[in-house]
């Protein structure tokens, strides 16, 4: 993955990204916590969701490794995710519109 893809990550799963997104700035700290861990947690679980059935297995042996880091796991996945980039923006605006209930579970 490139540094430029790792930043873009970093920083759109940040807290105080997810702060903004979901427009949560005046809830206290523990619950800006509480909701951006959950929030990062959902998109994450919705692109593993986009990984093709032929291909869950690599995601188990990614997840098996031990030691394994948030990053590499990312390489992983977006070698996985097809258009990665695009889906990432969408899970990334669907989970926001869901916490901010403008949104239906899917």
């Amino acid at each position: 993955m490139t540094n430029d893809i790792k930043e873009r990550i970093a920083l759109a799963m940040s807290a105080e990204k997810i702060v903004d997104l979901l427009g949560v700035d005046a809830a206290s700290l523990d619950d800006q916590l509480l909701l951006t861990g959950k929030f990062a947690d959902i998109v994450t679980k919705r692109l593993l969701l986009r990984v093709p059935e032929e291909r869950t297995e690599e995601v188990r042996q990614a997840l098996a490794v031990e030691g394994v880091t948030l990053e590499s796991f990312l390489d992983t996945i977006r070698t996985l995710v097809p258009d990665f980039d695009r889906a990432f923006d969408e899970e990334m605006e669907w989970t926001a519109a869901l916490f901010r209930g403008e949104a239906k579970e899917r």
